[in-house]
């Protein structure tokens, strides 16, 4: 079995991580289903162990400093300046907002999660839109030379044959 293992791991045969993204949703799902926010940061933080371990050791800070904050808002806002993940640094610049003014917060998580998506469909974009011009460069270097020698290189000794008798 061991072998086969080592090949999988040469081949890449693993799935990619989910997106990071995924984490407001969870978040936004949990708000939804009546967690406060310290609970759905802690469910999110769960559903984080796969996805990305150090954004759920993030969010296990933030609910503990949220569980111990006074100023609950003043907290969400001093870790949205904080040196974490852009993503969560968004998520708690909602948390925030929404403690600040009472908006729904399950809410500002879902249209945060959709300007990601956004994001990360324009990126995507971006890199899918550079792979035409890998492939003429490829095609260019290494396919076009084999068809050139297919297709000139008889008539280039039938030429040097001409010449010899010549």
């Amino acid at each position: 079995m061991p072998r086969l293992q080592e090949a999988l791991e040469f081949i890449n045969l693993r799935p990619p991580p989910p997106p990071r993204e995924l984490l407001v949703a969870i978040f936004a799902a949990a708000l939804e289903a009546g967690l406060t926010t310290t609970a759905a940061l802690r469910a999110t933080m769960l559903a984080a162990r796969t996805i990305d371990p150090a954004a759920a050791d993030t969010l296990e800070l933030a609910a503990l400093r949220a569980d111990a904050s006074v100023d609950r808002e003043q907290t969400f806002r001093r870790m949205a300046v904080g040196d974490f993940p852009p993503i969560l640094t968004r998520l708690f610049a909602v948390i925030g907002a929404s403690e600040a003014t009472g908006e729904n917060m399950a809410e500002r998580a879902r249209l945060l999660f959709d300007d990601l998506l956004a994001e990360r469909e324009v990126r995507i974009t971006r890199k899918a839109e550079t792979y035409p011009i890998a492939m003429i460069i490829l095609m260019v270097l290494l396919f076009m030379p084999a068809v050139l020698m297919l297709l000139v290189g008889p008539s280039y000794l039938l030429l040097l044959r001409v010449l010899k008798g010549a």
